[in-house]
């Protein structure tokens, strides 16, 4: 008899791993899967949340309304208040 071979595709997977959510110094986020044989990039550190991909997205957007750099953020209002002067 022979065995029926079956085919998981990789995204399936990836649903049913532990994933945990990190964040880097620009306030953007980021999963990361916990049985990644990799370290953490520089500059990227925990915030303590853990469960599967879908868990980790939902919590994420939660948080993270914002997509735009931290770096970006405070700049924005210097140069809004640049091109008011220079209307003028």
């Amino acid at each position: 008899m022979k065995k029926k071979l079956t085919i998981t595709r990789m995204r399936d997977y990836s649903e049913t791993l532990v994933h945990f959510v990190v964040i880097n110094n620009e306030g953007q986020y980021a999963l990361w899967r916990e049985e990644c044989e990799y370290a953490l990039p520089s500059g990227w550190l925990e915030v303590g949340m853990r469960g599967s991909k879908a868990e980790c997205r939902e919590y994420v957007n939660k948080l993270w309304t914002n997509p735009v750099p931290l770096s970006l953020r405070k700049g924005m209002p210097r140069q809004r208040q640049c091109l008011v002067n220079r209307e003028q």
